[in-house]
């Protein structure tokens, strides 16, 4: 069995989406890219397979800018640089990241209770 390199993460997104007749952009998920454009999603049980639907049919730069889709908003922002400077662009820093941003802001990372409560922060990308 030879050893695998870990791939460096290439991105760093907080996913924001704003419901129809609503006036409010959410966090609703944390999304990491590595280089070879492998992703993790972070989110709730409820919000995954609708968030990687979007995440999968519109590029990242897209994103970005903020898209509309089924009359839902979305809006990806970029806290690449912020995170890699403090925890660097290996995948063992998606578990710092996660944690950093469910202690600054727990009510709106609340999503992330369940993951950091265990402690089973688990990517595919490490």
């Amino acid at each position: 069995m030879k050893n695998k390199k870990p791939i460096p993460l290439q991105s760093i997104y907080t996913v924001f989406m704003e419901e129809p007749d609503d006036f409010y952009f959410h966090p609703r998920g944390v999304l990491f890219v590595d280089v070879e454009g492998n992703h993790t999603l972070f989110c709730s049980d409820v919000d995954h397979n609708f968030l990687l639907k979007v995440i999968r049919k519109f590029p990242y730069k897209d994103l970005e800018q903020g898209i509309q889709y089924n009359d839902y908003q979305f809006e990806l922002k970029n806290l690449t640089l912020q995170m890699q400077e403090k925890y660097g662009n290996s995948p063992q820093a998606i578990p710092l990241v996660l944690k950093e941003l469910y202690q600054t802001s727990p009510r709106q990372y609340a999503f992330l209770e369940k993951t950091m409560a265990t402690n089973s922060v688990y990517s595919h990308l490490t």
